[in-house]
């Protein structure tokens, strides 16, 4: 599986752990020279020199760990180590040294940090240098076995050391996945990009090719089908299959779990299916890995039973070589068994937010009736009934008409106004390029600000996240009409590395306006997201980062 080679403040935490461990086998070795004084031998000789060669070694690491840069976290250092070990064991004695130990702590600190791959490497790595500065202390038998003997043992509890600390790798790993899901599973952004972001998520940790999700209505409704995958398909989303395809995919085991693979030859299918109520394994046919394998173009698969409401289906992860396995398919049981839950929750949650947002419209409109148009209506008949009582030659008869007029047309204004708050359906079901240009429009004609929108094409925005970007658009460019005395702005909303990016630019001095939007700020916070102020010498720059 990818690595993310980028550490985190854990393992920043356990190389400093390593370097002061590091730091302890330097007192080790000192008490080995004063202990075990050098003999006459030219290797031997030499011992003093090797000793202090790695102590400045560890101490210099030490003290990078403690106050360099992350980066070093990410460093094998053991690739430097198990040469030292060499030199020492070398320079001691060989194969009867006692820092022959020391290739334990490389194995482990490989094995532990970076898993089953470079456990095993450095193993076999540790066993060469090993043998090697052991064999020119061999004059006999007994030191020709004592040399195999240890590298047998090192050889051994090396790939064991690796294989456990592949476990602790993994369950790292996992409980990575286990923070992003619980991160995307926000309210605000709905259940499908809720879903979406679960599929990316998943594919990523297995390092597949592909993630899908299969959903059938119980009432036997159409089935929908959702994807993940590393060249995402234009349009994303739900999308129709046929009948055919769907009865391929929701198969007649719906409590099992199922894993499928190609065997070497490339031409066999060998699978098994997990009944999750007895726990056990037992074998598949080979037809039904075969069939699967073909539509998903994979090597290896694995698939999970799901139910997200009163939709039922599975959950498929593919691979384009045969590596997936049954663990694998046990975990992604237990994943989605997990965040599904959730996506529910948060489907619940949205309906409830949709009928109270309509009932809220409701009020609204009642209230815009009764406390605007009522009142607007009343003034016209007002100056109806003025304009009536004027005298033809009256001077005021004209400003009177004017006052009608623009009574009239407020009062149809609000009356469209109440009517579309009433009816109409939320605002982020509007397209996000559309509600932003209408929004440039108004201010443009009220104020003057003249407003160029950069929107990306295909932003993966959902409905409820693009009523969120509206308004945070509606906000800072608010603040530009009121803070400062710009005539021109830019607005520009795109997507880059699991990111929406909002920025909203105004021309002007550098302190022309020294402000924090609080709202901006607060509204970003609550997606997750956060907002910053840049000042440039061209203008003032809002930035908006959300991830999605």
């Amino acid at each position: 599986m990818a690595k993310n080679l980028d550490p985190t403040p854990d393992e920043f935490s356990e190389a400093c752990t390593l370097a002061r461990m590091r730091l302890a086998l330097v007192l080790i070795t000192l008490l080995g020279l004063f202990i075990d004084v050098p003999g006459e031998s030219a290797l031997e000789r030499w011992m003093p020199v090797a000793a202090v060669a790695y102590v400045a070694v560890c101490v210099g690491l030490f003290f990078l760990s403690e106050r360099g840069p992350h980066a070093l976290a990410a460093m094998r250092w053991h690739w430097l180590d198990m040469p030292l070990y060499a030199v020492l064991v070398a320079c001691s004695g060989g194969a009867h040294s006692v820092f022959y130990l020391f290739f334990y702590f490389a194995i482990l600190s490989a094995s532990f940090r970076w898993g089953w791959r470079e456990g095993v490497t450095s193993t076999l790595g540790a066993v060469v240098l090993f043998v090697g500065a052991g064999l020119p202390f061999v004059q006999g038998a007994g030191d020709a076995s004592n040399l195999l003997g240890r590298a047998v043992l090192l050889l051994v509890l090396g790939l064991m050391i690796s294989y456990w600390g592949e476990s602790k790798a993994e369950l790292r790993r996992r409980l990575a996945l286990q923070r992003r899901v619980s991160s995307i599973a926000n309210p605000r952004f709905g259940a499908g990009q809720t879903v979406q972001g679960l599929l990316d998520a998943t594919r990523d940790y297995f390092d597949a090719s592909l993630c899908l999700l299969v959903l059938r209505e119980d009432d036997g409704g159409p089935v929908t089908v959702r994807l993940a995958q590393q060249r995402p398909a234009a349009g994303g989303g739900d999308d129709q299959i046929d009948a055919s395809l769907a009865a391929s995919l929701l198969l007649d085991v719906p409590a099992h779990v199922l894993a499928f693979r190609l065997q070497r030859n490339g031409d066999n299918w060998r699978g098994a299916a997990h009944d999750l109520e007895q726990g056990q394994w037992w074998p598949l046919a080979e037809d039904t890995g075969s069939i699967i394998g073909a539509l998903l173009g994979a090597g290896s698969f694995i698939s999970a039973p799901v139910r997200l409401g009163s939709a039922g289906g599975r959950i498929y992860v593919a691979a384009g070589t045969p590596r997936l396995g049954r663990a694998d398919a046990l975990f992604l049981h237990q994943l989605t068994s997990q965040v599904l839950p959730l996506i529910e929750n948060i489907d619940v949650l949205d309906h409830l937010a949709t009928d109270a947002a309509s009932a809220e419209r409701q009020k609204i409109a009642m209230d815009l009736h009764d406390s605007a148009v009522q009142p607007y209506i009343g003034l016209r008949f007002g100056l109806s009934a003025l304009r009536c009582k004027a005298d033809p030659a009256n001077p005021l008869n004209e400003d009177l008409d004017r006052l009608i007029a623009m009574s009239t047309q407020v009062i149809g204004d609000l009356r469209s106004f109440a009517q579309g708050v009433r009816n109409r359906a939320t605002e982020a079901q509007h397209p996000l390029a559309a509600a932003l240009r209408q929004q440039v429009r108004l201010i443009r004609e009220f104020h003057g600000v003249d407003i160029e929108v950069d929107l990306e094409e295909d932003v993966p925005c959902s409905d409820r996240l693009a009523a969120e970007v509206l308004q945070i658009v509606r906000e800072a460019l608010s603040n530009v009409v009121r803070h400062t005395m710009a005539r021109h702005a830019l607005v520009q909303v795109r997507c880059d590395h699991g990111l929406l990016r909002i920025q909203v630019d105004n021309e002007g001095a550098a302190n022309e306006c020294d402000f924090t939007p609080k709202s901006i700020t607060a509204r970003a916070a609550a997606l997750g997201g956060r907002a910053y102020v840049q000042r440039a010498q061209s203008g003032t720059e809002v930035h908006v980062e959300i991830p999605v």
